[in-house]
């Protein structure tokens, strides 16, 4: 304890300047006591970063509780004594999910709490036994799913209302509508769309009472007439299932929400498209058998009702594959007005259209996947469009663009840069590598080109600077301020090029350690 103190001043006064561990809140305590109750609220039944949710398991810890009280009372209070104090500071800290993982600040308190369930699994009878393996079995296939399913990204959330688990799960299906949420009333960013007590606190009672009732339900059905006649497992797993299935309609049915959602469904059905595999669609009225192809074009992809679009926004998609697409106009009145491309929300428009064109020259390729794409009119498009749909037309067949996947672009010229995490900072001129890192950039023209020229400007330290694409690199140390242009070669054949920047050393900068700003000089 005294070491991790120190390391923990220490860390304050290497990063802040002073030992004060506030500094990083501004001098204030970061404790807010008017939210604890939705805190605690959010931090056991929240989908996205709730303990019960991401592992139902800690559901023993009532039980356990309840064992104690009546054989070990002493080793209760000793483990309230140090549990309580950090949850309610936790429940008050406005930022009580802590940004990416499930449950990550009560993760502290597993092990502790073990004790708890195993003074309730010494005094549970066979049938309790069970219900807790089959509590432990769900938990652990959840956490299987965090570990090894959507490349591993299941586990990081956004506050966004929906469990990435949930959503990967059952594309097609509104699962995510069904269970707590606090952040479908109150968005990380955004403004508050609803009530926490119609998001967060009735579903959660809801998914409480049918719980107890089902448990209590199955326990009187198995001491009374299935004893000898039902096995104990199959009974305990299906009193989970009947308990997942009644929550998950009440839940729906209380937030009057849709359930069946084809956006990802349609997403997921383009990225697993293999034009060496021989699929075939069906329409069923009137009955026709089509090409893959056909089938494809004929879907028309649109803004998924459990997505929240930026204002303005016309279309709005998340984790586009890779591949060329136009879109689709349906119009209110007159074709007026301008659209515009975007991939992410940071940087610019990549095409703008006048929405009178001919629908065929709607059109564009995205060389990799896109965290989102989205489309934005001028007012008199909106007021001219009814709605705007995306509809896939080929594919992009270069090993690996499916793998990487676009966080922003921003368009220089003849030229897209696409971000692929957030070691780099689109700007509409220009982009920053931060200082210490390594990150790849891709880049796409417009049609083929053996290089483009790089102007590199250094921060205000002694740098040093390493640019490479392919078996090509170029190394140089710069001056403070000093600018550095040079000519990087592309794939002439391939549909994108990675370009890699290796920045040395960097300087604070409205609270980011910037190392080099890049452009693309035409």
């Amino acid at each position: 304890m005294v070491v991790s103190a120190i390391v923990w001043f220490g860390f304050s006064v290497h990063v802040y300047g002073t030992l004060n561990p506030m500094a990083a809140y501004e001098g204030g305590t970061p404790l807010r006591f008017d939210r604890v109750a939705s805190g605690l609220l959010g931090l056991v039944a929240d989908q996205e970063f709730g303990l019960i949710p991401s592992s139902p398991v800690h559901l023993l810890w009532i039980g356990g509780c309840v064992a104690l009280a009546r054989h070990h009372k002493r080793l209760l209070v000793e483990l309230a004594c140090i549990t309580v104090p950090y949850v309610l500071g936790v429940a008050a800290f406005p930022t009580w999910f802590g940004g990416s993982t499930p449950a990550r600040y009560l993760a502290p308190l597993v092990l502790p709490f073990a004790v708890t369930v195993a003074s309730l699994w010494s005094r549970q009878d066979r049938f309790g036994r069970s219900l807790s393996i089959a509590l432990l079995m769900i938990s652990v296939l959840i956490a299987a799913a965090f570990g090894f399913g959507g490349e591993g990204t299941l586990a990081y959330n956004a506050g966004q209302g929906r469990s990435a688990v949930l959503d990967w799960l059952a594309p097609v299906v509104n699962l995510p509508g069904g269970f707590p949420s606090y952040f479908r009333a109150i968005p990380a960013e955004g403004p508050t769309r609803g009530s926490l007590w119609q998001e967060l606190a009735l579903p959660a009672g809801v998914w409480a009472v049918i719980s107890i009732g089902m448990w209590t339900l199955s326990r009187w059905f198995h001491n009374r007439c299935a004893r000898s006649t039902v096995s104990r497992p199959a009974l305990a797993a299906g009193c989970l299932f009947v308990v997942l299935s009644a929550g998950v309609t009440s839940t729906w049915a209380l937030a009057k929400v849709p359930h069946l959602i084809t956006t990802r469904g349609q997403l997921r059905l383009v990225a697993r498209d293999d034009p060496h595999a021989a699929p075939h669609g069906i329409q069923l009225h009137p009955f026709r058998i089509m090409s893959r192809t056909d089938a494809l074009q004929r879907l028309a992809i649109s803004t998924s009702p459990l997505e929240t679009p930026p204002a303005g926004a016309l279309l709005n998609l998340s984790e586009v594959p890779p591949g060329d697409y136009r879109l689709r106009l349906l119009f209110a009145s007159e074709a007026a007005g301008e659209i515009s491309l975007l991939v992410g929300r940071d940087g610019g428009p990549l095409v703008t259209w006048p929405v009178s064109a001919p629908e065929n020259l709607h059109s564009f390729r995205l060389p990799v996947r896109a965290s989102s794409v989205t489309i934005v009119g001028d007012a008199a498009a909106a007021a001219s469009l009814r709605s705007v749909a995306l509809v896939p037309i080929g594919r992009v067949t270069t090993p690996g663009a499916a793998a990487i996947r676009a966080r922003v672009a921003a368009r220089y010229g003849h030229a897209v840069v696409y971000a692929i995490d957030n070691r780099i900072i689109i700007e509409r001129d220009g982009f920053w590598v931060l200082g210490g890192r390594q990150p790849d950039v891709v880049i796409a023209t417009d049609s083929a080109r053996a290089g483009l020229t790089f102007e590199v400007s250094n921060v205000s330290v002694h740098n040093r600077i390493r640019v490479s694409s392919g078996a090509w690199s170029a190394t140089r140390e710069l001056s403070p301020d000093e600018r550095w242009r040079l000519s990087v070669p592309l794939s002439y054949w391939a549909e994108y090029s990675v370009v890699n920047f290796r920045v040395e050393q960097g300087t604070m900068a409205g609270g980011r350690f910037l190392g080099c700003r890049v452009s693309i000089v035409q």
